[in-house]
């Protein structure tokens, strides 16, 4: 939200930013690099000739629609005001983990996020969203029903405070993913179907029974 409140233009790419050069992390890589070769079976030919077979990350959590509006000032009540930008993001933590891992890696399905969305016209901004990351993001686990959360995000960028300031409206789904839906032939189902052998699993704590 910091750097959607600071920078001036906005990507219309989902989350593509490009920080100011004072904002930006240096890191300086000390390992050596195993990598030599990439194969079309999302293996890696490393040093001495063996193969390592590339693992995905499974995520198991909240996923909904941020819809974010930035504004001069925050409304007073019964107040009409305008928003200078408005953005539609894919939000929820365990969304915002595998988006994270998706980039970092150029195996397809590195990220397969298993959560519940609605058959809604807010679920299908959702999926269209998380599409733009291309195909090192799965979205075929996904269960759908009821209606998607959504949060409307109201961020200020007072010209009198240095500090922003974040306000949100959440509005949840009306059947959240619930443990009586996944069975324990799911589970297997979801492990042994997947592209690419689990080699983490990540659970945000917004479904607990479910992760459990």
């Amino acid at each position: 939200v910091t750097n959607f409140l600071s920078s001036p233009t906005l990507s219309s790419s989902f989350g593509r930013r490009v920080l100011p050069s004072s904002r930006r992390v240096h890191i300086t890589k000390t390992r050596r690099r195993r990598r030599k070769v990439s194969l079309n079976n999302n293996e890696t030919l490393l040093e001495g000739g063996c193969c390592e077979k590339e693992k995905a990350v499974l995520g198991v959590g909240s996923c909904g629609l941020d819809i974010l509006a930035r504004l001069e000032k925050f409304p007073q009540p019964d107040e009409k005001t305008r928003s200078e930008t408005l953005v539609m993001e894919v939000g929820g933590n365990c969304a915002n983990a595998l988006t994270a891992v998706s980039r970092l890696s150029e195996a397809s399905s590195s990220s397969i996020l298993f959560t519940k969305i609605g058959d809604d016209a807010t679920g299908k901004d959702i999926i269209s969203i998380l599409e733009r990351e291309g195909d090192t993001f799965d979205t075929s686990k996904v269960v759908h029903g009821g209606t998607s959360p959504s949060t409307y995000i109201i961020c200020v960028k007072d010209k009198a405070n240095d500090d922003p300031t974040r306000t949100c409206i959440h509005t949840p789904s009306n059947e959240p993913l619930m443990n009586s839906e996944v069975t324990d032939a799911d589970i297997d189902s979801l492990f042994a179907s997947s592209p690419r052998e689990i080699g983490l699993a990540y659970f945000d704590g917004r479904v607990t029974d479910v992760a459990l």
